[in-house]
């Protein structure tokens, strides 16, 4: 019988399932709530895909807001869309190349903070020719 995942059964399983799904350390969310990395680090592969999912609904929710308030430049859009466009959900769920996987997701959420941080003005640099024509209108379309 399968052995049953001790983050699952955890009392403060939704708040490392939030953890993950913002980005904290394997590591600082294990040692938070008294558990292995190596327990930590299967559970966020397990539901990995629902966690890269739940990570990209909140960053499209983040960059809408910021469309309607007028603070999201076209680099935003455009690391959104990296962000989305990607199969790092797929990668991370079937075990291919997790790390590399994990390391690109979180790059990608890490560019599109600093994006929204930096506003309409917010460097292109690094997008190189994806969506060059993104405008945060476009999210505000009916």
């Amino acid at each position: 019988m399968a052995r049953q995942c001790t983050v699952c059964t955890h009392p403060n399983q939704g708040k490392i399932d939030e953890a993950l799904v913002s980005g904290t350390a394997i590591r600082d969310i294990a040692g938070q709530h008294g558990l292995a990395k190596s327990a930590v680090d299967r559970h966020s592969t397990h539901i990995g895909t629902a966690l890269v999912q739940a990570a990209q609904r909140k960053a499209e929710l983040e960059t809408l807001a910021a469309a309607t308030d007028g603070t999201a430049g076209s680099a935003a859009v455009r690391e959104l869309l990296a962000l989305q466009a990607s199969d790092w959900a797929f990668m991370v769920s079937r075990g291919l190349a997790v790390p590399y996987a994990r390391e690109r997701f979180d790059g990608h959420r890490a560019a599109l903070a600093r994006a929204l941080a930096d506003g309409p003005d917010a460097s292109e640099e690094g997008l190189r020719n994806l969506a060059a024509h993104a405008d945060p209108s476009l999210l505000l379309a009916p």
